[in-house]
C-alpha cells in the first residue's frame, strides 16, 4: 500500500504538535520531509530516553530517511550537520535524550502509541519520493 505525501501530513503534523518539534532550524529543502524529520529525531530521543523497545527500529527508520534526502540533495546544510553521518546524528539523539529528561514534552507511556505512525510517515514518503 503506499501512502501518497499528502496523505501522511495530518498525521506527522499531530505527532509534532504532541511533542513540541515543529519549531526549529529546516532540516531538509522539502517541508513535509522536514516535518516528518523533526518528528523521526523527536520520538527517536524519547524512545531512547524512556527505554522502548521501539528505539532501535525508530533509529533505523530515521538513518534510512536520512539517506532518501543524501541522495536527493534535501538535507539543508543544518540537516547535514545533524544528520551527516551516524555518529553526529547519535550524539544529536543523546543530546535530545538530554533535554527530554530535563524537560519532557508527554510522557514515555504516550509517545508509545506514536511510534508506529511515524513509521508509516517514514515509509510513506519512499512511495512518495
Amino acid at each position: 500500500m503506499k501512502i501518497k505525501t499528502l496523505a501522511y501530513l495530518p498525521a506527522v503534523t499531530l505527532l509534532l504538535l504532541v511533542a513540541g518539534c515543529g519549531r526549529g532550524p529546516d532540516l531538509s529543502k522539502n517541508q513535509g520531509h522536514d516535518e516528518v524529520m523533526k518528528a523521526a529525531w523527536q520520538y527517536t530521543a524519547v524512545a531512547k530516553a524512556c527505554g522502548h523497545e521501539q528505539f532501535l527500529p525508530l533509529r533505523a527508520h530515521l538513518i534510512e530517511f536520512v539517506q532518501f534526502q543524501k541522495e536527493r540533495g534535501t538535507l539543508t546544510l543544518v540537516g547535514k550537520l545533524y544528520f551527516g553521518n551516524q555518529v553526529r546524528m547519535d550524539r544529536f539523539i543523546d543530546q535530545s535524550v538530554e533535554e527530554y529528561q530535563r524537560q519532557p514534552f508527554l510522557s514515555c507511556s504516550s509517545a508509545i502509541q506514536y511510534y508506529g505512525q511515524l513509521m508509516e510517515a517514514i515509509r510513506g514518503t519512499f512511495s512518495s519520493g
